[in-house]
Formats: structure tokens, sequence, C-alpha cells
């Protein structure tokens, strides 16, 4: 079974197909890389003191894992199969937005919780 999620921005809009269930291994990395990032300083509180600019950052440095949980993507403009190395890095603002959907549907999906994206729950 899978989660078709809809992109709807500007630039790379289209569908996303997410793992559902996301397999144990992979929330455990995702888990582990979203901990370490929070031992760096990275927590709930700093990215909601930080506002947008550090959720972005967060989003991007939380990507080649995030990536992983996604079995396709039916983006304008990119592949089927996208990875970090092959994620776009321009437009920055786009690639930056997109990092944060794609980061923040994974996070509901293994937090349990709809609405924003909690890096730390």
């Amino acid at each position: 079974m899978s989660k078709v999620v809809e992109y709807t921005g500007k630039k790379f809009s289209g569908k996303a197909t997410l793992m559902d269930p996301i397999p144990f291994a992979l929330v455990c990395e995702w888990e582990d890389h979203r901990d370490s990032l929070a031992d760096e300083g990275w927590t709930k509180e700093y990215l909601e003191q930080n506002g947008i600019r550090a959720l972005r950052k967060y989003s991007v440095m939380m990507l080649p894992v995030t990536l992983k949980c996604f079995e396709r993507f039916e983006l304008a403009g990119l592949p089927e199969h996208m990875t970090f190395e092959t994620f776009p890095g321009t437009p920055r603002d786009d690639t930056k937005a997109l990092a944060v959907f794609l980061m923040g549907e994974v996070s509901r999906l293994i937090v349990g919780t709809e609405g924003t994206a909690d890096p730390n729950s």
C-alpha cells in the first residue's frame, strides 16, 4: 500500500508516492538522523525560534533519508526516482520548499499526526 501526496509548489508541482507503511528499518534510520541533528542543536525550540529559514535548512539536512521513504515522484521536470544526488539544486527557494514539503509528509506519517511537521516529536 502507498500514500500519494500532491505538491502544489509553483515550480515542481505534481504527485509523490510515499511508502505506507514505511519499513521499520527506514523509520529507525529517519529517527536516528533526526535525533543526531537535535543533538547538534536542531531542536524543535530552535526551529520555532528561527522560522522558515531554519526549517528549510533542517529539511535539506534531512533530505537524504527523507527521499528514501518515497517510492516514486511525478513532479514536473524531475526524475521518477530521486536521490539526494539527483534532487534539484535550483531554483533554491523552490527546491527548499519542496524539501520542507517532503520532510513534512514523512514526519506526519512517522509521527502519526496531521498538521505541521514536528521534527522532534
